[in-house]
């Protein structure tokens, strides 16, 4: 992985898009989807996969034998990675808002506790309490 980054850095790798040529930090910068028809990353990797594989293993029978180019491999190979990069850095993101969310709920649940154990207490206890501060 490291020599694939470090040859399409070398190389100055640009990738063929919508919204032109990119670089590989353009290329990181990339939403994984877009609703509106601009370039990400997954309508990228469906075109690199397409040219890189097949439709079906039967395909040289009716069309030529297409020569697959090894920058598009290269382009396909670093699509996969940086999905799979910014999907498990979406699923730590959403853990992490879940877990917080969670802690939230759970320190709200806790001052709720403490204020029915004050209202439990008496007169007496609430004053006692209260002089001591």
């Amino acid at each position: 992985m490291q020599k694939l980054i470090l040859t399409a850095l070398q190389n100055k790798l640009r990738v063929q898009t919508t919204s032109g040529n990119l670089s590989l930090e353009q290329l990181i910068e990339l939403p994984l989807t877009s609703t509106i028809g601009k370039a990400n990353l997954i309508d990228l990797a469906k075109e690199y996969a397409a040219k890189v594989k097949p439709e079906s293993a039967l395909d040289f029978l009716t069309t030529p034998v297409v020569t697959v180019s090894s920058t598009d491999k290269q382009i396909f190979e670093l699509l996969k990675i940086i999905i799979i990069q910014k999907q498990e850095d979406a699923a730590a993101k959403s853990a992490a808002k879940a877990n917080s969310d969670r802690k939230e709920y759970l320190q709200k649940l806790i001052a709720e506790k403490k204020g029915e154990a004050d209202k439990s207490k008496s007169l007496e206890e609430l004053v006692a309490e209260l002089s001591k501060l």
